[in-house]
């Protein structure tokens, strides 16, 4: 049903921060599929940086976030799905320096898609 985790590496980091440049991506995934017309992905990311000084001159480490994604797919019926997504980012000292701050990042959505 997805391909949630290939087109970008994370929901916060991967798709929002850094558009998968610049990076190194390390991931961790469990996939299941208890019934037929349910999956649901849990993926763990860790992000460094490759060249912490493209960011920001004040950027010298090297480690930028750890993320957790829960990403839910239902298919509805044959032409009609639905994803929730949850994702929490927590920033490494990359990202503390580029930001200037240190909160944890929330994220989540619910995606509708219906094919003809």
């Amino acid at each position: 049903m997805s391909d949630w985790g290939t087109w970008f590496q994370g929901e916060i980091i991967g798709e929002y921060v850094l558009a998968n440049s610049n990076l190194f991506s390390y991931l961790v995934g469990l996939s299941t599929k208890p019934v037929k017309t349910l999956e649901m992905h849990l993926f763990y990311y860790h992000f460094n940086i490759h060249q912490p000084e493209s960011l920001a001159d004040n950027v010298t480490a090297h480690s930028f976030a750890d993320e957790v994604d829960l990403i839910l797919d239902w298919q509805v019926f044959d032409s009609f799905s639905l994803s929730a997504v949850l994702a929490v980012a927590i920033p490494g000292e990359a990202a503390r320096q580029f930001t200037g701050g240190g909160q944890t990042w929330f994220h989540s959505m619910l995606y509708a898609s219906w094919e003809l």
